[in-house]
């Protein structure tokens, strides 16, 4: 049986990394599904410039969106194929569909609403959410956005991501915070054992 799980969190919660770490803890089980917005952004669809009026904002916020769940959707298609052809049980999502709903305007029911989405369905799509808190929480000084050329929110701005996040994905039964840590190796070990106590097999 092929198990969904995402990992989300706010800017600079360590994602990419302990992707990586995952990845090579896991080998041969596991195909991990890029992040979408990332994607989108770094294909030329970027956000407007400082000093744009809110309409032109929440345009550019609508339409990014509608973009990056489309990609969403396709990406978990198609990994989930490539994940059955291969023989490979875990899928591993750098975010999944309600992480949209953290930079919609009026929050997750009107991205719900908008785009058609029950949310017991796109509950039920993912077994395990694995949310790595951001260190702009509890530790803003090591915020940076150096390491991700698309991130362009400051500390504050990533605090208030964190706790979009964290309300987008309020409810799912199979949710585990992982907090900031001071290594990128506390993190990893802390998601190894989340996804044994799951019943993967590690």
């Amino acid at each position: 049986m092929q198990r969904r799980i995402v990992l989300t969190g706010g800017p600079c919660g360590g994602k990419t990394t302990c992707l990586e770490a995952l990845k090579h803890a896991l080998e041969d089980r596991v195909v991990l599904v890029p992040e979408a917005s990332t994607m989108v952004l770094e294909a030329g669809f970027s956000p407007p410039a400082e000093g744009s009026d809110f309409g032109e904002i929440e345009l550019w916020r609508r339409e990014f969106q509608d973009a990056v769940l489309s990609t969403q959707r396709h990406l978990e298609e198609t990994w989930a194929r490539l994940a059955r052809h291969s023989g490979r049980s875990l899928m591993i999502c750098d975010r999944g569909f309600l992480d949209g709903a953290a930079y919609w305007p009026g929050g997750r029911n009107a991205f719900l609403e908008h785009f058609g989405i029950e949310l017991d369905s796109v509950m039920a799509r993912y077994d395990l959410v694995l949310h790595l808190e951001s260190v702009a929480v509890s530790r803003p000084l090591l915020y940076g956005r150096a390491n991700n050329g698309t991130r362009y929110e400051d500390v504050e701005g990533a605090r208030r991501v964190e706790s979009r996040v964290m309300e987008a994905w309020d409810g799912h039964p199979a949710r585990i915070h992982v907090p900031a840590m001071d290594t990128v190796e506390g993190r990893v070990a802390v998601l190894l054992r989340e996804l044994r106590r799951s019943g993967i097999d590690i």
